[in-house]
């Protein structure tokens, strides 16, 4: 009976193993996609890159992670936000002024 369970745990684990590299292999390209970009976008910034990735390395855990995500979608919120409203604030040089031409003002 005890051979049964062991048995029983090492198929659930590589059904379980095969379901994560499957899972894993379908995402790679995508990963390797959004670094190869972060480093591309930052490249003028090297000592950035590698402090990112080395603080990067040391979350460890699952909360630790989505503590780390959160903060950055809430940096990047609060600077999309502070950026929008200073936009909102600025004269908008795009707009053309009417001109006179003639009898007829043109936009």
């Amino acid at each position: 009976m005890v051979y049964y369970w062991q048995e029983l745990v090492h198929v659930e684990c590589v059904c379980v193993c095969s379901v994560r590299n499957a899972l894993f292999e379908a995402l790679s390209d995508s990963v390797y996609s959004e670094v190869a970009a972060l480093i591309s976008a930052n490249e003028n910034r090297p000592h950035f890159l590698i402090q990112l990735f080395r603080d990067l390395q040391m979350i460890s855990s699952d909360p630790l992670r989505q503590r780390t995500l959160q903060s950055i979608q809430e940096v990047v919120s609060r600077y999309l936000a502070t950026t929008a409203v200073e936009c909102h604030h600025q004269p908008q040089d795009d707009l053309q002024q009417p001109s006179e031409v003639g009898d007829k003002i043109i936009n």
